[in-house]
Protein backbone atom coordinates (compact mmCIF):
# COMPACT_ATOMS: atom_id res chain seq x y z
CA UNK A 1 0.00 0.00 0.00
CA UNK A 2 1.23 3.50 -0.71
CA UNK A 3 2.09 5.89 2.09
CA UNK A 4 -0.90 7.67 3.59
CA UNK A 5 -3.46 5.02 2.61
CA UNK A 6 -5.00 2.50 5.04
CA UNK A 7 -2.91 -0.63 5.53
CA UNK A 8 -4.70 -3.75 4.35
CA UNK A 9 -3.92 -6.83 6.47
CA UNK A 10 -4.93 -10.19 5.03
CA UNK A 11 -5.60 -12.73 7.78
CA UNK A 12 -5.37 -16.33 6.66
CA UNK A 13 -6.62 -18.16 9.75
CA UNK A 14 -9.10 -18.11 12.56
CA UNK A 15 -7.23 -17.82 15.84
CA UNK A 16 -6.64 -21.39 17.15
CA UNK A 17 -6.51 -20.21 20.78
CA UNK A 18 -9.99 -18.71 21.05
CA UNK A 19 -13.51 -18.53 19.65
CA UNK A 20 -14.08 -15.27 17.79
CA UNK A 21 -11.62 -13.46 20.05
CA UNK A 22 -13.03 -14.86 23.33
CA UNK A 23 -11.12 -17.36 25.48
CA UNK A 24 -13.98 -17.95 27.89
CA UNK A 25 -15.18 -16.50 31.22
CA UNK A 26 -11.93 -17.15 33.06
CA UNK A 27 -9.57 -15.53 30.53
CA UNK A 28 -11.75 -13.18 28.47
CA UNK A 29 -10.34 -11.37 25.45
CA UNK A 30 -7.74 -13.36 23.53
CA UNK A 31 -4.29 -11.77 23.74
CA UNK A 32 -2.89 -13.81 20.87
CA UNK A 33 -5.19 -12.22 18.26
CA UNK A 34 -6.05 -9.10 20.28
CA UNK A 35 -9.68 -10.16 20.33
CA UNK A 36 -10.21 -10.15 16.57
CA UNK A 37 -10.53 -13.92 16.21
CA UNK A 38 -8.16 -13.80 13.21
CA UNK A 39 -4.41 -14.26 12.98
CA UNK A 40 -1.41 -15.05 10.82
CA UNK A 41 0.76 -16.14 13.76
CA UNK A 42 0.25 -19.91 13.62
CA UNK A 43 3.82 -21.20 13.26
CA UNK A 44 3.42 -23.73 16.08
CA UNK A 45 0.22 -25.25 14.71
CA UNK A 46 -0.07 -28.01 12.07
CA UNK A 47 -2.00 -26.67 9.08
CA UNK A 48 -4.52 -29.51 9.22
CA UNK A 49 -5.63 -28.21 12.64
CA UNK A 50 -6.20 -24.67 11.43
CA UNK A 51 -9.45 -23.16 10.16
CA UNK A 52 -9.25 -20.65 7.27
CA UNK A 53 -10.49 -17.15 7.99
CA UNK A 54 -13.85 -16.27 6.39
CA UNK A 55 -13.83 -14.29 3.18
CA UNK A 56 -14.75 -10.63 3.98
CA UNK A 57 -17.74 -8.98 2.29
CA UNK A 58 -15.38 -6.68 0.38
CA UNK A 59 -14.14 -9.61 -1.74
CA UNK A 60 -15.94 -10.99 -4.80
CA UNK A 61 -17.79 -14.19 -3.94
CA UNK A 62 -16.17 -16.14 -6.80
CA UNK A 63 -13.63 -15.51 -9.57
CA UNK A 64 -15.08 -13.98 -12.75
CA UNK A 65 -14.92 -15.86 -16.05
CA UNK A 66 -12.23 -13.42 -17.19
CA UNK A 67 -10.41 -13.23 -13.84
CA UNK A 68 -6.82 -12.05 -14.18
CA UNK A 69 -5.68 -14.99 -12.05
CA UNK A 70 -7.06 -17.65 -14.37
CA UNK A 71 -4.73 -19.61 -16.62
CA UNK A 72 -4.58 -17.98 -20.04
CA UNK A 73 -5.53 -14.47 -18.92
CA UNK A 74 -3.64 -11.53 -20.49
CA UNK A 75 -2.05 -10.89 -17.09
CA UNK A 76 -0.86 -14.50 -16.70
CA UNK A 77 0.37 -14.58 -20.29
CA UNK A 78 2.46 -11.50 -19.45
CA UNK A 79 3.89 -13.33 -16.42
CA UNK A 80 1.93 -11.09 -14.07
CA UNK A 81 3.57 -7.89 -15.34
CA UNK A 82 0.32 -5.91 -14.90
CA UNK A 83 -0.54 -7.34 -11.49
CA UNK A 84 0.29 -5.53 -8.23
CA UNK A 85 3.05 -6.84 -6.00
CA UNK A 86 2.47 -4.95 -2.74
CA UNK A 87 -1.13 -3.72 -2.98
CA UNK A 88 -4.60 -5.18 -3.48
CA UNK A 89 -6.08 -5.99 -6.88
CA UNK A 90 -9.64 -4.76 -7.41
CA UNK A 91 -12.08 -6.72 -9.55
CA UNK A 92 -13.01 -4.80 -12.70
CA UNK A 93 -16.56 -6.15 -12.54
CA UNK A 94 -16.98 -5.09 -8.91
CA UNK A 95 -16.94 -1.37 -9.65
CA UNK A 96 -20.25 0.43 -8.99
CA UNK A 97 -19.59 2.85 -11.87
CA UNK A 98 -17.62 0.61 -14.23
CA UNK A 99 -13.93 0.42 -15.04
CA UNK A 100 -13.25 3.18 -17.54
CA UNK A 101 -16.12 1.82 -19.69
CA UNK A 102 -13.82 -0.88 -21.08
CA UNK A 103 -11.42 -3.61 -20.03
CA UNK A 104 -7.92 -2.48 -19.18
CA UNK A 105 -5.19 -4.83 -18.01
CA UNK A 106 -3.90 -2.48 -15.35
CA UNK A 107 -3.40 -4.11 -11.99
CA UNK A 108 -2.28 -0.94 -10.27
CA UNK A 109 -5.66 0.78 -10.76
CA UNK A 110 -6.72 2.50 -7.51
CA UNK A 111 -10.48 2.97 -7.05
CA UNK A 112 -12.03 5.48 -4.70
CA UNK A 113 -12.48 2.78 -2.06
CA UNK A 114 -8.73 2.40 -1.68
CA UNK A 115 -8.54 5.63 0.29
CA UNK A 116 -11.26 4.72 2.76
CA UNK A 117 -10.50 3.48 6.27
CA UNK A 118 -12.59 0.43 5.44
CA UNK A 119 -12.05 0.01 1.68
CA UNK A 120 -15.38 -1.59 0.82
CA UNK A 121 -17.74 -0.74 -2.03
CA UNK A 122 -15.30 -1.56 -4.81
CA UNK A 123 -14.76 -5.29 -4.50
CA UNK A 124 -11.40 -7.06 -4.31
CA UNK A 125 -10.60 -9.76 -6.86
CA UNK A 126 -11.47 -13.27 -5.66
CA UNK A 127 -8.44 -14.69 -7.47
CA UNK A 128 -6.10 -12.19 -5.78
CA UNK A 129 -7.62 -13.03 -2.39
CA UNK A 130 -7.15 -16.76 -3.02
CA UNK A 131 -3.48 -16.19 -3.84
CA UNK A 132 -2.95 -14.07 -0.72
CA UNK A 133 -4.63 -16.55 1.62
CA UNK A 134 -3.23 -19.77 0.20
CA UNK A 135 -6.53 -20.93 -1.25
CA UNK A 136 -6.69 -22.73 -4.60
CA UNK A 137 -6.58 -20.46 -7.65
CA UNK A 138 -9.38 -20.73 -10.27
CA UNK A 139 -9.17 -24.06 -12.11
CA UNK A 140 -11.10 -23.24 -15.29
CA UNK A 141 -9.06 -21.24 -17.84
CA UNK A 142 -9.62 -17.59 -18.70
CA UNK A 143 -12.63 -16.98 -20.96
CA UNK A 144 -13.02 -13.69 -22.83
CA UNK A 145 -16.75 -13.42 -23.19
CA UNK A 146 -19.33 -11.04 -24.60
CA UNK A 147 -21.73 -11.86 -21.75
CA UNK A 148 -22.52 -8.57 -19.97
CA UNK A 149 -20.66 -7.97 -16.73
CA UNK A 150 -23.83 -8.05 -14.68
CA UNK A 151 -24.27 -11.77 -15.26
CA UNK A 152 -21.00 -12.55 -13.49
CA UNK A 153 -21.86 -11.09 -10.09
CA UNK A 154 -24.03 -12.60 -7.37
CA UNK A 155 -25.81 -10.50 -4.76
CA UNK A 156 -24.62 -11.42 -1.29
CA UNK A 157 -27.34 -12.05 1.25
CA UNK A 158 -25.87 -10.02 4.10
CA UNK A 159 -28.56 -11.18 6.52
CA UNK A 160 -27.42 -14.82 6.61
CA UNK A 161 -25.70 -16.08 9.78
CA UNK A 162 -22.37 -16.52 7.97
CA UNK A 163 -22.39 -12.95 6.59
CA UNK A 164 -23.38 -11.58 9.99
CA UNK A 165 -20.50 -13.50 11.54
CA UNK A 166 -18.02 -12.00 9.07
CA UNK A 167 -19.40 -8.54 9.78
CA UNK A 168 -19.04 -9.10 13.51
CA UNK A 169 -15.43 -10.19 13.16
CA UNK A 170 -14.59 -7.17 11.05
CA UNK A 171 -16.36 -4.86 13.49
CA UNK A 172 -14.37 -6.30 16.39
CA UNK A 173 -11.12 -6.08 14.45
CA UNK A 174 -11.58 -2.49 13.30
CA UNK A 175 -14.08 -0.82 15.61
CA UNK A 176 -15.48 0.91 12.50
CA UNK A 177 -19.09 -0.33 12.55
CA UNK A 178 -20.55 2.65 10.68
CA UNK A 179 -17.89 2.45 7.99
CA UNK A 180 -18.54 -1.28 7.59
CA UNK A 181 -22.28 -0.69 7.17
CA UNK A 182 -21.57 1.99 4.56
CA UNK A 183 -19.27 -0.51 2.84
CA UNK A 184 -22.05 -3.10 2.76
CA UNK A 185 -24.30 -0.54 1.06
CA UNK A 186 -21.67 0.29 -1.57
CA UNK A 187 -20.91 -3.36 -2.20
CA UNK A 188 -24.63 -4.16 -2.45
CA UNK A 189 -25.12 -1.50 -5.11
CA UNK A 190 -22.14 -2.80 -7.10
CA UNK A 191 -23.48 -6.35 -6.92
CA UNK A 192 -26.99 -5.33 -7.96
CA UNK A 193 -26.03 -3.26 -11.01
CA UNK A 194 -23.69 -6.01 -12.25
CA UNK A 195 -26.13 -8.88 -11.62
CA UNK A 196 -29.00 -10.39 -13.60
CA UNK A 197 -31.31 -9.87 -10.61
CA UNK A 198 -34.04 -7.38 -9.72
CA UNK A 199 -36.08 -7.03 -6.51
CA UNK A 200 -39.17 -9.21 -6.18
CA UNK A 201 -41.07 -6.35 -4.52
CA UNK A 202 -42.60 -4.54 -7.52
CA UNK A 203 -44.11 -1.17 -6.56
CA UNK A 204 -45.63 -0.79 -10.06
CA UNK A 205 -47.98 -3.36 -11.67
CA UNK A 206 -46.13 -6.42 -12.97
CA UNK A 207 -48.02 -6.30 -16.26
CA UNK A 208 -46.69 -2.79 -16.92
CA UNK A 209 -43.12 -4.07 -16.58
CA UNK A 210 -43.89 -7.02 -18.85
CA UNK A 211 -45.51 -4.76 -21.45
CA UNK A 212 -42.18 -2.94 -21.73
CA UNK A 213 -40.35 -6.23 -22.36
CA UNK A 214 -39.25 -7.35 -18.90
CA UNK A 215 -39.16 -11.12 -18.44
CA UNK A 216 -39.15 -12.16 -14.79
CA UNK A 217 -37.92 -15.45 -13.40
CA UNK A 218 -38.69 -17.10 -10.09
CA UNK A 219 -37.43 -15.68 -6.78
CA UNK A 220 -33.92 -16.85 -5.92
CA UNK A 221 -34.38 -19.84 -3.53
CA UNK A 222 -31.58 -18.80 -1.18
CA UNK A 223 -32.49 -15.11 -1.36
CA UNK A 224 -36.18 -14.46 -2.17
CA UNK A 225 -35.58 -10.71 -1.96
CA UNK A 226 -34.43 -10.96 -5.61
CA UNK A 227 -35.40 -12.76 -8.80
CA UNK A 228 -33.73 -13.18 -12.15
CA UNK A 229 -34.88 -10.88 -14.93
CA UNK A 230 -34.20 -10.20 -18.58
CA UNK A 231 -34.34 -6.51 -19.39
CA UNK A 232 -35.88 -5.06 -22.58
CA UNK A 233 -33.48 -4.95 -25.53
CA UNK A 234 -30.92 -2.18 -25.14
CA UNK A 235 -31.76 -1.47 -21.49
CA UNK A 236 -29.21 -1.75 -18.69
CA UNK A 237 -28.71 -1.18 -14.96
CA UNK A 238 -26.95 1.98 -13.79
CA UNK A 239 -25.66 3.05 -10.37
CA UNK A 240 -26.44 6.47 -8.92
CA UNK A 241 -24.38 8.57 -6.53
CA UNK A 242 -26.49 7.25 -3.64
CA UNK A 243 -25.59 3.73 -2.52
CA UNK A 244 -29.22 2.64 -2.00
CA UNK A 245 -30.59 3.87 -5.35
CA UNK A 246 -29.85 2.53 -8.81
CA UNK A 247 -31.74 2.68 -12.09
CA UNK A 248 -32.58 0.79 -15.26
CA UNK A 249 -32.05 3.04 -18.29
CA UNK A 250 -33.50 2.47 -21.73
CA UNK A 251 -31.75 2.44 -25.10
CA UNK A 252 -31.73 6.26 -25.08
CA UNK A 253 -30.06 6.44 -21.66
CA UNK A 254 -33.26 7.59 -19.95
CA UNK A 255 -34.00 6.38 -16.43
CA UNK A 256 -37.14 4.26 -16.68
CA UNK A 257 -37.00 2.09 -13.54
CA UNK A 258 -35.89 2.97 -10.02
CA UNK A 259 -34.17 0.24 -7.98
CA UNK A 260 -33.95 0.51 -4.21
CA UNK A 261 -31.63 -1.84 -2.31
CA UNK A 262 -30.52 -1.42 1.28
CA UNK A 263 -27.83 -4.05 1.78
CA UNK A 264 -27.18 -3.41 5.49
CA UNK A 265 -27.57 -6.73 7.31
CA UNK A 266 -29.90 -5.38 10.03
CA UNK A 267 -32.48 -3.82 7.67
CA UNK A 268 -32.01 -5.54 4.32
CA UNK A 269 -34.76 -4.76 1.79
CA UNK A 270 -35.26 -4.01 -1.89
CA UNK A 271 -37.95 -2.83 -4.30
CA UNK A 272 -38.39 -1.41 -7.79
CA UNK A 273 -40.89 0.86 -9.54
CA UNK A 274 -41.46 2.44 -12.92
CA UNK A 275 -40.70 6.13 -13.41
CA UNK A 276 -43.19 8.44 -15.11
CA UNK A 277 -42.54 10.91 -17.89
CA UNK A 278 -43.20 13.65 -15.31
CA UNK A 279 -40.38 12.37 -13.11
CA UNK A 280 -38.04 11.92 -16.08
CA UNK A 281 -38.58 15.48 -17.33
CA UNK A 282 -38.27 16.96 -13.81
CA UNK A 283 -34.98 15.12 -13.20
CA UNK A 284 -33.52 16.17 -16.54
CA UNK A 285 -34.32 19.84 -15.85
CA UNK A 286 -33.00 19.62 -12.30
CA UNK A 287 -29.65 18.17 -13.44
CA UNK A 288 -29.44 20.40 -16.52
CA UNK A 289 -29.61 17.49 -18.97
CA UNK A 290 -31.46 17.39 -22.31
CA UNK A 291 -34.89 15.75 -22.56
CA UNK A 292 -34.97 13.00 -25.20
CA UNK A 293 -38.32 12.30 -26.88
CA UNK A 294 -39.58 9.26 -28.73
CA UNK A 295 -42.81 8.06 -30.35
CA UNK A 296 -44.01 5.73 -27.58
CA UNK A 297 -43.21 7.06 -24.08
CA UNK A 298 -41.78 10.59 -23.81
CA UNK A 299 -43.63 11.75 -26.90
CA UNK A 300 -43.64 15.45 -27.85
CA UNK A 301 -47.28 15.62 -26.73
CA UNK A 302 -46.48 14.03 -23.35
CA UNK A 303 -43.53 16.39 -22.85
CA UNK A 304 -45.68 19.42 -23.69
CA UNK A 305 -48.31 18.33 -21.16
CA UNK A 306 -45.68 17.83 -18.46
CA UNK A 307 -43.94 21.13 -19.30
CA UNK A 308 -47.18 23.12 -19.26
CA UNK A 309 -48.24 21.66 -15.89
CA UNK A 310 -44.74 22.09 -14.46
CA UNK A 311 -44.51 25.73 -15.55
CA UNK A 312 -47.93 26.51 -14.06
CA UNK A 313 -47.05 24.85 -10.75
CA UNK A 314 -43.66 26.57 -10.52
CA UNK A 315 -45.27 29.97 -11.20
CA UNK A 316 -47.83 29.42 -8.44
CA UNK A 317 -44.99 28.54 -6.07
CA UNK A 318 -43.07 31.65 -7.14
CA UNK A 319 -46.07 33.87 -6.41
CA UNK A 320 -46.55 32.21 -3.02
CA UNK A 321 -42.90 32.67 -1.98
CA UNK A 322 -42.80 36.24 -3.33
CA UNK A 323 -45.65 37.16 -0.98
CA UNK A 324 -43.58 36.19 2.05
CA UNK A 325 -40.79 37.98 3.88
CA UNK A 326 -37.26 36.81 4.61
CA UNK A 327 -34.14 35.76 2.73
CA UNK A 328 -35.30 32.14 2.44
CA UNK A 329 -38.50 33.26 0.73
CA UNK A 330 -36.52 35.38 -1.75
CA UNK A 331 -34.24 32.44 -2.52
CA UNK A 332 -37.12 29.99 -2.97
CA UNK A 333 -39.01 32.46 -5.18
CA UNK A 334 -35.94 32.75 -7.42
CA UNK A 335 -35.61 28.95 -7.57
CA UNK A 336 -39.27 28.61 -8.52
CA UNK A 337 -38.83 31.22 -11.25
CA UNK A 338 -35.84 29.33 -12.66
CA UNK A 339 -37.84 26.09 -12.60
CA UNK A 340 -40.73 27.81 -14.39
CA UNK A 341 -38.38 29.15 -17.06
CA UNK A 342 -36.89 25.68 -17.59
CA UNK A 343 -40.32 24.19 -18.20
CA UNK A 344 -41.25 27.11 -20.47
CA UNK A 345 -38.12 26.58 -22.58
CA UNK A 346 -39.06 22.93 -22.93
CA UNK A 347 -42.61 23.88 -23.85
CA UNK A 348 -41.39 26.25 -26.55
CA UNK A 349 -39.09 23.54 -27.91
CA UNK A 350 -41.64 20.72 -28.15
CA UNK A 351 -44.96 22.53 -28.71
CA UNK A 352 -44.42 22.83 -32.50
CA UNK A 353 -43.88 19.07 -32.77
CA UNK A 354 -46.92 18.15 -30.67
CA UNK A 355 -50.46 17.76 -32.08
CA UNK A 356 -52.43 21.00 -32.01
CA UNK A 357 -53.99 21.61 -28.61
CA UNK A 358 -51.70 19.23 -26.74
CA UNK A 359 -51.66 19.90 -23.02
CA UNK A 360 -54.52 22.37 -23.12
Amino acid sequence: MTTGEPQLVVYRWRCPYCTDGDMGPSQGRCLHCDGTGLTNDVDSWPEEQLVPAPVPPGVMRRPCADCAYRVGSPEMEANGACLPEDMPFWCHHGMPHGYGQSYQALGTYRPAGAARTIPLGELLCAGWWALQTGRPLPVEPFRDTDIPKEKHVAIENTSTPSSREVFGLLAMATGETNALIAGQERAGQAQLVHSDQVPTDLRSPREEFEALGFVFGEPTPADPLFMSATLPAGWKREASDHDMWSYVVDEHGRRRVRLFYRAAFYDRRASMDLLSVDRYVADQLYYGKPVVSDDTWATPQAIVEVARAGADKAERQRVEWASRDGLDAVKLAAESAAERDGYQTLLDQYAPAAPEGAGR
